[in-house]
């Protein structure tokens, strides 16, 4: 099949939605499948770019410009694909990034160009209106789409789920719900997935059934990936237990009662504890991390490595024995920081609980026991120590279920 990725943005590293989309069109590739990426509202791009994205050394797609006369052999033409060479398959995905408030009609040539059999919208609505709201870019995405077949994965729906919202997020989230419920009447997708029970539930609401497409790491897992020294050094001196957080802190997010029970659980073990941040966790996250560190020196071990290259974020976490989620329990399937931690073989710990849909899911956010949910039984749950298994990514076996989809919705 021919497959056209849909989402806001494509710079690497960037955009979680974008980097998911990168690697499932990937793993697409490796099934046999051509594909491609277009980003609609792409903040760091000045101009409509076309690039062809070829494999790194790391054995990750790393772009190249069409238009630069020093383009590596390795680059081919978009929507080509050559057969193996010496013995390495040439995998490739072409690429159209708009700017923002672009003329559409560019994205538009490069979709006819492509002729896709199915198009995939990976939708984030602030990606695309910084408000959330839908209704002027409909009409855009309907030329866009034409008559291909459409899957549209919900990554976020609108404000106002949780059982007391403040007023600004009701009448703000019965806007987005309206210009959502105006998209979906338009576009008519084949099939609308998400990424938690909850989205579900809330769908079903609007009268859209929706099935889960759980998320996996967006950072491939690589074994023998080496620590720089730089980094090794700073881990060398790291405790018996080293804790995770990787990606975005939220100001919604709380150390305690976590902070103390994870205390109280090592010292009962006689082991001491550091805690590592990796990756972007953002402006606030910046700032509630320095507090931590501040608050909590005689606690733990602090160690900020911030934004990594995908092989030393792989080493790392192989080199941790725990992760912490900062998304609540309720919605941790759309967790991609969470996913990628358990590709990497982490158990990883639930700290919030603060998030109560007022329609709630009959389904478990989740059934993985790698993920532990924070509570007063958690003492009891460690008292033997961090549970560990093998890493392993989940992409190419997510990739082979999403294709399965796509060709029964095609043969109904």
């Amino acid at each position: 099949m021919r497959l056209l990725f849909l989402c806001a943005c494509l710079e690497p590293g960037r955009d979680g939605v974008g980097d998911y989309a990168r690697r499932l069109a990937e793993e697409c590739v490796a099934l046999g499948h051509t594909c491609a990426l277009l980003a609609l509202n792409d903040p760091y791009v000045t101009t409509p770019a076309e690039d062809i994205e070829v494999p790194g050394d790391s054995g990750q797609l790393v772009a190249v410009d069409l238009r630069a006369t020093d383009a590596p052999a390795k680059a081919l033409p978009p929507a080509v694909r050559r057969p193996e060479v010496d013995g390495y398959p040439e995998r490739h995905i072409s690429t159209f990034r708009l700017p923002p408030h672009a003329d559409p009609a560019p994205a538009i040539a490069f979709r006819e160009k492509f002729a896709p059999d199915w198009i995939s919208l990976q939708l984030v609505a602030y990606g695309l209106h910084p408000k959330g709201l839908l209704f002027s870019v409909i009409p855009r995405l309907r030329a866009l789409i034409g008559a291909t077949p459409l899957h549209l994965m919900l990554h976020e729906l609108w404000l106002g789920n949780d059982a007391v919202p403040t007023l600004r997020h009701r009448l703000t989230g019965a806007l987005q719900k309206a210009s959502l419920r105006r998209l979906l009447a338009a576009l008519k997708p084949a099939l609308v997935a998400t990424t938690n029970p909850v989205y579900a539930a809330l769908l079903k609401t609007i009268g859209v059934n929706a099935v889960i497409q759980p998320l996996f790491g967006n950072v491939p897992v690589l074994p023998d990936a080496p620590l720089p020294e730089e980094v090794a050094d700073r881990l060398r001196p790291c405790s018996d237990w080293v804790g995770l957080f990787f990606g975005g802190l939220y100001r919604e997010w709380q150390p305690q009662p976590f902070f103390g029970r994870l205390e109280r659980i090592a010292r009962a073990a006689g082991r001491s504890v550091a805690l590592v941040q990796l990756g972007r966790a953002g402006e606030v996250g910046d700032a509630i991390w320095s507090r931590l560190e501040r608050d909590y020196a005689s606690t733990f071990t602090f160690v900020r490595l911030g934004p990594q290259p995908a092989p030393v974020v792989s080493a790392v976490m192989q080199r941790c024995d725990f992760g912490i989620a900062a998304s609540p329990w309720s919605l941790f399937g759309k967790s991609g920081s969470a996913a990628t931690m358990l590709d990497h073989g982490l158990p990883v710990i639930v700290t919030r609980d603060d998030f109560r849909p007022h329609v709630v899911a009959a389904e478990s956010p989740t059934s993985d026991p790698f993920v532990i949910r924070d509570g007063p039984d958690l003492e009891a749950k460690l008292a033997a120590g961090f549970p560990t298994r093998a890493p392993r990514s989940r992409a190419p076996e997510a990739a082979v279920a999403w294709v399965r989809q796509l060709e029964a919705e095609a043969h109904r």
